[in-house]
């Protein structure tokens, strides 16, 4: 019992260790090597502890796994992976998700990148993701937004030297 007891948890210490390191998966595979040879263990003991651990494992592992995550950003490995929020440098681009598309209608622009039919284009400063009707637009042609809905921002080419 104390065999099974103890596989156990290293399996349970092996899936948390593969969450916080990087080991291209041979901490799971000794995670999923420990818990096995736990219930094998358990089940040699008897039939009620071999349930036991095999309900305990179903049980654990997720739960184990949530946790590892919870522990993944407060640890210096951790801290280096995830990008903070407040860290994050947009400079002026115009928001691409929530805000009003709508009032970059009748706006003219820069295309930065050939649009065939998406791209992005330099309205004001900001860079934009915008998609045509379905023609192709040089790079560093001239455009204006002819209709926004949503996250979809539409443009047509404009005459080069406007009026």
């Amino acid at each position: 019992m104390t065999l099974a007891i103890l596989f156990f948890f290293v399996g349970l210490a092996f899936i948390v260790a593969e969450i916080l390191f990087t080991s291209f998966g041979l901490l799971a595979v000794l995670a999923l090597g420990c818990l096995v040879g736990s219930v094998v263990f358990a089940f040699r003991e008897s039939s009620a502890l071999g349930f036991s651990i095999l309900g305990g494992a179903v049980l654990a592992v997720p739960v184990t796994i949530l946790l590892g995550f919870k522990l993944l950003p407060k640890t210096p490995i951790g801290r280096a992976l995830i990008l903070d929020a407040a860290k994050v440098d947009h400079g002026n681009a115009f928001p691409t998700t929530g805000g009003d598309h709508r009032l970059l209608v009748g706006k003219v622009g820069v295309a930065q990148s050939a649009l065939r039919p998406a791209g992005v284009v330099e309205i004001d400063g900001s860079r934009v993701d915008v998609v045509t009707e379905g023609e192709m637009i040089a790079k560093g042609a001239r455009v204006r937004v002819i209709h926004a809905e949503g996250s979809r921002i539409v443009v047509e080419e404009t005459e080069t030297n406007p009026a």
